[in-house]
């Protein structure tokens, strides 16, 4: 049925090209967000805010407790300090950074679930979150980092406390922030209730102390014309720069077609690889050269037409191409190109994202106490049962899930060291992970 349904879907005619463009406005001061099957434009004031702290609500796809830093419009760059922010906050001193300032961390440009204070997580602990960890009692996500904001504008000291998970009408983020030198101490709690319930982050702004609501819902965007940091490689130097790029939302994926002749590229679309990196569009569809000898801008910026983007929406259901003819570069700030539909996604391709979002042991290994954590779309009763290698059933346990993230306790301290495996199931769904124990 589903190659059944691409088929289909690579059959439709495509729908006629139109033109349209995206104006950030000169030094590139606004982010522009598009939605193309009704040319919705929405715009945001790209400086007056400091962080944003996500929320997707728990459970969905890409939810996570990400925080980004305003890192081009207001020069934000965060340092990890690796001090325990309740021993130090109140007495941090310009001594206590002398060598903590090296390496700044940067937002991800590859997923929305990490920001620049989720850099820190450890990869090989799925409860780690950078700033914070998920704590198995509270089902909250607790932090202890102290982090230095340094910024246009000045510097500041951060200490994200937590992040309440429950109920719906709490769920909130609290941190902890001064001027370096004390002034201004504050703890905020930034609540998804008020006014981010349909926004994929809310924002707050050091410098006066406000929240702001700042973006369309989730549901009313594609496409966001932004800046933000990427590696690049400019003359013999390679490093983190400031551009002006293109990214996509959560249910978005595009393929990059290289082909001058744009009907052969859309061909097969439907059977394209697509890329769920959030800047798989990003900044290299535009180019100005540059004098050789000074490295210095020696002509307008120009368009690269043969690199098509075929893009894939699960927000509007639809398929459609995309190819950037114009750039005003940092005048203007404008954007041309042109798109079309191509065709809409079969239900069999654009289903629902699965119930349990992430499921993961850790310690794994372990000497037989791990601990589990879930995150479910819709809370209910399940079972966890645990089987050895041969089969056998070792714990058959009820579990009462809520919607979002879940953590217990598994205890297998008697059991002989081997290889395990945890299954949780409410009857619709399954999921099993396998545990090894070692002693």
């Amino acid at each position: 049925m589903i190659l059944t349904a691409c088929g289909a879907a690579s059959a439709q005619t495509p729908g006629p090209w139109k033109t349209d463009s995206a104006t950030m406005g000169a030094s590139y001061a606004k982010d522009v967000y598009r939605k193309l099957d009704n040319n919705y434009s929405d715009t945001a004031a790209g400086s007056n805010w400091t962080l944003a702290f996500q929320m997707i609500p728990q459970g969905g796809p890409s939810s996570n407790v990400a925080i980004f830093a305003n890192q081009v419009r207001q020069n934000v760059m965060v340092y990890s300090l690796h001090y325990s922010a309740s021993a130090k906050f109140a007495t941090l001193t310009a001594a206590d950074t002398v060598g903590r300032t090296t390496q700044p961390l940067y937002n991800s440009i590859e997923t929305w679930a990490t920001g620049a204070l989720n850099q820190m997580a450890d990869p090989t602990n799925g409860f780690d979150y950078g700033w914070g960890s998920y704590n198995m009692t509270s089902h909250n996500v607790v932090g202890d980092s102290l982090y230095l904001l340094k910024t246009g504008s000045g510097d500041y000291k951060l200490w994200v406390q937590k992040y309440i998970a429950s109920p719906v009408d709490s769920i909130r983020y609290e941190f902890r922030i001064a001027k370096f030198d004390g002034t201004g101490d504050q703890t905020v709690k930034i609540y998804r209730k008020n006014g981010f319930a349909n926004a994929m982050f809310g924002y707050y702004n050091a410098a006066d102390g406000t929240m702001i609501n700042r973006e369309p819902a989730r549901n009313n965007w594609e496409l966001l014309f932004t800046r933000y940091y990427e590696l690049a490689t400019r003359g013999p130097v390679t490093a983190m720069y400031p551009v002006m790029g293109v990214l996509q939302n959560v249910g978005v994926s595009v393929a990059k077609v290289i082909n001058a002749d744009a009907n052969a590229a859309a061909v097969g679309y439907a059977a394209k690889t697509y890329s769920n990196k959030i800047s798989e569009i990003g900044s290299d569809w535009k180019s100005q050269p540059t004098d050789p000898v000074t490295g210095a801008p020696a002509g307008p910026w120009m368009a690269d037409t043969t690199k098509n983007y075929l893009v894939k929406s699960t927000i509007s259901g639809k398929y459609y191409q995309l190819v950037f003819t114009g750039f005003g570069g940092t005048t203007t700030g404008k954007s041309s190109y042109k798109f079309r539909e191509l065709g809409t996604i079969p239900q069999s391709v654009s289903n629902v994202a699965e119930a349990v979002t992430a499921f993961l042991l850790a310690p794994n290994p372990s000497a037989g106490e791990t601990q589990m954590m879930l995150d479910v779309k819709q809370g209910g009763m399940a079972r966890m049962i645990v089987t050895d290698a041969m089969g056998r059933t070792i714990q058959n346990n009820p579990l009462n899930l809520n919607a979002g993230l879940n953590g217990y306790q598994i205890s297998l301290g008697n059991a002989a060291p081997g290889t395990y495996f945890v299954t949780v199931t409410n009857g619709s769904w399954s999921k099993t992970a396998q545990l090894l124990i070692q002693k």
